[in-house]
Order: C-alpha cells, then structure tokens, then sequence
C-alpha cells in the first residue's frame, strides 16, 4: 500500500514540480489531530485559482491508472456558479484514495507543493444513529438526526420512507433560494443563531439607514430582521419555539454546524430567507397576528408560516384574520400596481393544525390557508394532531417523550441551541419550507399560488393505509418534497367529454370522468364554466379539485351553489394537470335550478314544558334545510328564563333556567331562516310554578355535654324538609363560643367547646333564597359537679343547676347560722331552680342541697 501511495504522489509531484514554484508553506492540521476521530481516504484541499484550472483541465493527465479521485467539494451548480465563484467555494477539491493510507502521511507529502493553500481532514461526528453516514448529502453534524428528512426505518419503531423525501428533491431540483422570503408569525426567531444568521432576511434600507427612523417608508421602524408585533418595535426577541419553526424552514446546510432546513440552501447562500415577525415572547405575551400577516406580505414574503391558533375567537375576530389571510394570499409578490415582482404571484399562508385530537381547529380550518396535519415516524397520526375534511395535508410532527426524543423533530432553538419538539407547530413548517423549494426553483413571472398549492396537495404519499381510521381527514397525504417538484407537466389533458348533474334548488351537483394526460397520466383538477343561458357573456368560474388517487374512469363531483333559484344556467368543465395545462372546454350542458324552500322545524319531544321554580329544562326541535343550504335560527323567548343553542347541525335546544324568572305562564317562538331570508318558525309554551319555602319537620332537643369536647351527631334531612324538593344549604351560627356546629355528608356535628350555654341556630336555605330555621339549646358543664350555683356573688336571683332534671330540698343559711330561705325546687340543665335572694343581708352565706339523699354544701356571697 505503501508503494500505491507513492504512485498516487508520483505525478502529481511531477506536473506541480515542472508548472509552479515551490511554495512557502501549508495550512496543514498534523499537529493537532489524533486520525482515529477523522475519516480515512479523504483529503480537502483549498487551491488556488491557477491549479483550479489545471486540475478541470488535467484531471486525467494527472492520474491515469491510478485509483484515485478528485473532485470538486462544491459541484458546479449552474445558474449559481458565478456566485459560488465570488464566495471562492469553486477552489475547495476533495482527494480520495486508498483508506488504508494514513491520512497525516498524504498530508505531508502534499503540504510542500505550490498551488495548494489548505490541507484539511474531515472530521468523524456523533450522528445518531438513525442511518449510515454515507447516506447523508451535506455535512451538517445534527442530520442524520433528522428523519423526518430521509427516514430509513433504523429508528425504533419507525417505517422507511415516512419523510418528506427531501433529499431527492435536493440532489434532482433544489435546495433553496435567497429570491424566497418565508415569514415566520412566531415567538421571535434567533436572527443571531449560528444556524440561522445567514438565511434571516434583511431590510437593508433599515440595516444601514438611520435608527429611530422609517428610511424605508413601509411604515416600520428599524425592521431590520422584521417586527416585534408585541412591543411594535423592530426589535426581536429570541424564543424556543418560533427559533426552532424557523430552522426547519430555514436552517443554514452544508456548514458543518448544526443541522439542516428544508430550503436552507447547500452552503453558498442560497437558502431561503426568513422573516421574524414576532407574535409570541417567552413569557407568553402575544402581538397582534393580522397586522404581522399584512406586514409580510407587504415586505417581500410570498409563503407565512403560522404554527398557532386561537384559544377563543368569535365572528369579529374571524373577520379581521381572514382578511388578513386573504390580503396575503392576492397581494404577495405583487407591486402597488398589481404587478408580479416576487418568485410567485400571489401568497399562500400555511397553518398548524391544533395538538387537541379533534376535528375542529381555527384559523387552521379558514378555506383561505393550507392546514397541515401531524404524523409520527411510521407514516400513523400522532396522537395529539387535530383532524378533519378541512385540513389539507399533512407532514411529520413528531411524537416521543425525554425518554425517548427522537422520534420527535429536531431543529433549533434559542441562543444557538438546538432541541426536539413535537407537535402540529412542526408539522407545519415541514409544509412551508417544502413550498419554499418548489417557490425556489419554479418561481418567476407567471408562476401562481394556485399552481404552488395543487403541487403541494396532489403530488403526496398515500396515508390513508396506515390511518383507516381517520382516512381523508389527515389531509391529501404526506408532503413530498420531491413529488411537488416532479409534478410539473407540459401536456394537457384530454377534455371531459360527459357531464351529469342533480339540482337541488339553486345548488347543481356536477359530475364527470377523469380524462387521461398522456405525460402524467390522469388529470388533476378542474374548471367548472357557467352562465345565465339569458347572458352567456358573464361567465363565472368554482374551481373543484380531485383527489390523487382517482384514476381514469374514476368520477369526480363538484357542486356549484348559491346560484339563483329557478333559472337556466349552461355549464362546461375544463380539465388541468397539477402544471396547470388545460384540455379543451367540455361541451356546454344547459341545467335548470328549482325554487327555494323554507327550513322545516319539528319538536323532537314537545312544544310545553312546566318546571319547579328552581328546576332547569330544555325543548328540542330538529331543524329540516328540504335544499342543504345554510340556517341560523333565532328566538324570542318570552321571558329572561329562555335561550337558544344548536346542539349539532340539525337540533335547535331552547333552554329554560326557571330562576331567570317570576311565576307564571309564557310563550316564545322559534325560528329557522335560511341563507337566503326565507324562514318558518313553531311556538312554544312554558309555566314556572311558584317557590316553596323550606320547613321544619321536627325539632332538635336540647343537647347536654358533661365534659369538654363531647359531639353530638345529627341526620339534618329528619329534621327539614323543601316542598320542591330542593336541595337545601344549611348555615350555623352560635350565640356563644361555648358550642360549635359543622355539616359533612349530610351530618350535622355539635361539639361542646367550652363551659356554659349555647342557642345554635340552623338555618335552611332553598336555590332561590327562601329559608326556615331552628335554634337547638347546648350546654355544656363539668359533669363530675352534682351542682352548679350561679351567679357568685349573687345580687338578685341565685340558679342551682343539676345534670339532669330532679327535685332537691334547698336551704341558705346565714354566716349566723340562721335558715334564711328553705325549700324544694326542681331542678335540671335547661331549667335550673331559681331562688329570689334580692331581700337578703349582704354577707356570706351556705346553701344546702340535698339531692337524692346526699347533701351538697356551698358557700356564695351575697352583695
């Protein structure tokens, strides 16, 4: 092998040795590398531009027999080589040889030889391992982590192919154009990032103008990078998820950092550009989407990036959005005059589908944008993507947890960091970014967002297969990267040759046959002409689309509607291929609408309904459109107690809250009225009977402790009762600390607390207010005295109180010894035996209980 090598540097040390000097010195890495981290058999050289010349023009002169190769790094790229030139990527060459051959030892030998300028080793990376290394077309180090790119189905639980086939579409057609400004409506995106900084766009007039001033008279200050939508300055804050949106679009490729963007160019500035307009911080602050929409596409962007929907949105705020979108989508590219000054006439606006599993989603499910659905590594639904004939394609999201990361979508994020994230929000980029490509390399004068959208949904990978479940909800298919470019075609269509069609009042269901494209096959998309038969000049034009995969002989339909009712209308279908090459005009068919119907209303259950005053109730009706067209229906209620929803397309369920209002009888109407003002209505009834206060049933005896802490526990239900059947609210209240009362499950808890008396007072409370009470006597004493005397000192009336009713003889007897008072007195806990000492000497004196036989002495003091 040795001696191979010698062969290999022979010739070349020859030529060089008889054309050029010799040089001074090489920029060589000998001294720093260890060759196990750096790939065997290559060597990248940078020349200079005379030996350039030699090695295009001598290449097998300097070679010949031997097993060697040379090439350029960076491949002549046609239109883009006298850029390429400029930047110097044109002097980059790579040596190949036996990988046998120390690469150091090659290193050497050529390190003395004139017209060499660099010597470079390529270094080993830590790809993941999701394919080999071989495969992967640019030196980005994070790529291969991509395989939502090119996925070969190496990664646990991934199927081959579930990609956006992008590297065929970058090796046959393109890998992005600086001419294509992408907007990405987000959290700010890090314009500085590593990854990024070369694809940002850049308002030049801003950048080198005057700061504080509008120098370029778009009505923004300092947009150097784009707008801060948020504080309405141009100044963008970096955050994750509008970074790592932006680097799926627009990742800078082949610069040996990071990883790669689907139009992020191949290293010699052709990537993309990206526009921040920033609607999102990290802190969850939020600008205002439709002005940044309008923004865009008055700054340059012909695709908007939207991975975001609305978390609660009414009539008005569909307005303004939509019109927003719809600006976008007529005035991108073009100048003040309706003239085409960008790569497409015209904008498409793409959004994210919503991460909430279900089949509604805004603005994603606005006619005027592309929806984008989520997918996982093996061609399934991720879990969390939402669903439904709106959306229009869908494109890798991702799904995995921190255990697992890679099966999520790998991209940037802030401050020149890189992460996985999953979600619809990177589906949707996937979508943008492969317009970007087809912008990119079809794009010029002529070239339409009509044509960019049909290339984009009917050029997909068939996903209905692994989602039967969800088929034609997920959108057209997978996005193609490269199908999208290959669809272009340059032969019509053959023309439709039968039209049938059903009317429903001034709506005209048309079908017909997929006519045969001799280049692609089959047609995919159509026409539809119409006029008055009265005035045939003024035609009009509802184009409908077929699905990918229809073949031909296959039927396609299409409806045309909101025509006039009973009039004569003639029709005619165009066919085009998705390149927008029309076959001939069918011929006309002459159809006649009917007339307009009124919306039918029947009452599912009832047209009356009586309710308790507390009670809630609703009435159904199923709402009957005879022509499908579009209703509202509308009610007068008859009083505040009644409102009106739709329970699904087809059920208007008024709802009767009876609190709402006053006892009585009332009436209401319901009415159903079509998009064109006809309309029919019902009548219904409705009594709210008067309110029933709650009552005491029975009453709570009175409750004795003869120790601190002692609870008694009560049913409260045996206790009250609602006529109504209400459930009742209970509140306590104590007239002293002494005892208090809580409720749990039902049971009332009194607890004695601290000596004496209490009134706990009960008070049951109906829905509407109304209430009863009850107030239960507590005492509480120690129960290890047989006798309580009180007060003491006592001034007019002397109470002696027992735990438990009986009769005692009671006598006072003076400090003298003289019986002052004697007697018997009943006696008990809630009734204590009173005794008049107001006529008594003030002194002390003995009181003498006997209770039972047992005699109790007490001393009081008389005042």
């Amino acid at each position: 092998m040795k001696k191979h090598f010698i062969l290999f540097l022979l010739p070349v040390l020859l030529l060089w040795g008889c054309q050029l000097n010799e040089k001074e010195a090489t920029t060589t890495e000998n001294t720093f590398i260890n060759p196990e981290n750096y790939i065997p058999g290559i060597v990248r050289l940078k020349v200079t531009e005379d030996y350039a010349q030699l090695l295009e023009s001598e290449k097998d002169a300097l070679f010949p027999g031997i097993n060697v190769s040379v090439a350029r790094t960076f491949p002549s790229c046609g239109k883009f080589e006298e850029r390429t030139k400029k930047a110097g990527l044109h002097l980059w060459y790579d040596v190949t040889f036996d990988h046998t051959i120390p690469i150091t030892k090659a290193g050497e030998d050529l390190e003395t030889i004139d017209g060499i300028d660099i010597i470079a080793y390529l270094p080993k990376m830590n790809f993941h391992s999701t394919a080999d290394e071989g495969t992967f077309p640019f030196s980005d180090p994070l790529l291969p982590s991509q395989w939502h790119y090119h996925n070969d189905g190496t990664l646990s639980g991934s199927a081959a192919g579930a990609d956006i086939n992008l590297f065929e579409a970058w090796k046959y057609y393109t890998t992005g154009s600086n001419r294509v400004v992408v907007a990405v409506v987000d959290g700010g995106v890090s314009f500085h990032h590593e990854d990024l900084a070369a694809n940002m766009w850049v308002n030049k007039a801003e950048l080198e103008g005057e700061q504080g001033i509008d120098d370029d008279d778009n009505g923004y200050i300092d947009d150097v990078y784009g707008f801060n939508f948020i504080t309405n300055t141009g100044y963008i804050t970096e955050e994750n998820h509008g970074t790592h949106v932006a680097g799926t679009i627009g990742a800078v490729n082949n610069n040996e950092i990071g990883l790669c963007g689907i139009a992020g160019g191949d290293g010699t500035g052709q990537g993309v550009l990206i526009m921040s307009c920033q609607v999102m911080d990290k802190n969850e602050n939020w600008g205002d989407s439709a002005k940044a929409i309008k923004y865009a596409a008055d700054n340059g962007a012909v695709i908007c990036q939207n991975s975001w929907s609305y978390r609660e949105y009414t009539n008005a705020t569909k307005a303004y959005i939509e019109a927003a979108i719809d600006y976008f989508n007529t005035y991108a590219g073009m100048d003040e005059n309706g003239n085409q000054t960008g790569p497409m006439a015209g904008g498409l606006v793409v959004f994210a589908a919503g991460n909430n599993n279900t089949d509604t989603g805004y603005p994603a499910s606005y006619e005027g944008v592309m929806a984008v659905s989520a997918l996982k590594h093996n061609y399934e639904k991720a879990g969390y993507s939402n669903f439904g004939e709106w959306i229009d394609i869908a494109a890798p999201g991702g799904e995995g947890s921190g255990a697992f990361p890679k099966g999520m979508v790998h991209s940037t994020f802030a401050e020149n960091k890189y992460g996985y994230l999953m979600g619809t929000s990177m589906a949707c980029p996937h979508v943008s970014g492969v317009a970007a490509l087809v912008v990119s390399h079809f794009g010029g004068p002529g070239f339409t967002n009509t044509m960019l959208r049909d290339a984009l949904i009917h050029n997909t990978k068939d996903i209905n297969t692994y989602n039967p479940q969800y088929k034609n909800l997920l959108g057209s298919g997978l996005v193609d990267a490269y199908a999208a470019l290959a669809g272009f075609s340059t032969t019509a269509p053959e023309p439709v040759q039968g039209i049938y069609h059903n009317v429903l009042a001034n709506r005209i269901a048309l079908s017909w046959l997929v006519p045969i494209d001799t280049d692609d096959g089959k047609a995919y998309s159509y026409t539809v002409y119409g006029h008055r038969a009265e005035t045939p000049d003024s035609v009009f034009t509802v184009r409908a689309y077929t699905e990918r995969w229809r073949q031909p002989g296959d039927t396609v339909f299409a409806q045309i509607g909101d025509l006039d009712f009973s009039t004569t209308y003639s029709l005619a279908v165009q066919a085009f291929d998705y390149a927008g090459n029309a076959a001939e005009t069918s011929a006309y068919i002459q159809v006649i609408t009917k007339e307009n119907n009124a919306p039918i209303l029947i009452p599912i259950d009832s047209t009356t309904i009586t309710l308790k005053a507390h009670e809630s109730g609703s009435l159904s009706f199923a709402v009957v459109e005879p022509d499908l067209h579009a209703f509202t229906c509308t009610l007068t209620p008859g009083s505040d107690a009644a409102t009106l929803s739709m329970k699904n397309d087809s059920t208007a369920v008024v709802h009767f809250h009876a609190p709402n209002a006053s006892e009585g009888m009332y009436s209401g109407t319901l009415t159903a009225t079509d998009a064109y003002c006809l309309s029919s209505s019902i009548s219904f009834t409705y009594k709210i009977l008067k309110n029933n206060p709650p009552v005491v049933v029975k009453t709570i005896d009175d409750i004795y402790f003869g120790n601190l802490g002692g609870t008694k526990r009560i049913l409260i239900d045996d206790y009250f009762h609602d006529p109504d059947g209400e459930i009742l609210q209970y509140t306590f209240s104590s007239s002293t600390s002494n005892a208090l009362a809580t409720l749990e499950n039902n049971m009332v808890y009194i607890t004695g607390k601290n000596y004496g008396y209490s009134t706990i007072t009960i008070t049951a409370t109906d829905g509407l207010g109304a209430s009863c009470h009850m107030d239960v006597s507590v005492l509480v004493r120690d129960g290890r005295q047989p006798v309580d005397l009180y007060p003491n000192p006592v001034t007019d009336v002397l109470y002696v109180r027992t735990g438990a009713p009986v009769t005692a003889e009671i006598a006072l007897t003076s400090a003298l010894g003289s019986k002052v008072i004697h007697g018997t007195f009943n006696t008990g806990p809630f009734h204590p035996a009173s005794i008049d000492v107001a006529g008594l000497s003030s002194g002390t004196y003995t009181v003498t209980i006997l209770l039972e036989g047992v005699e109790h002495k007490k001393t009081i003091i008389k005042l």
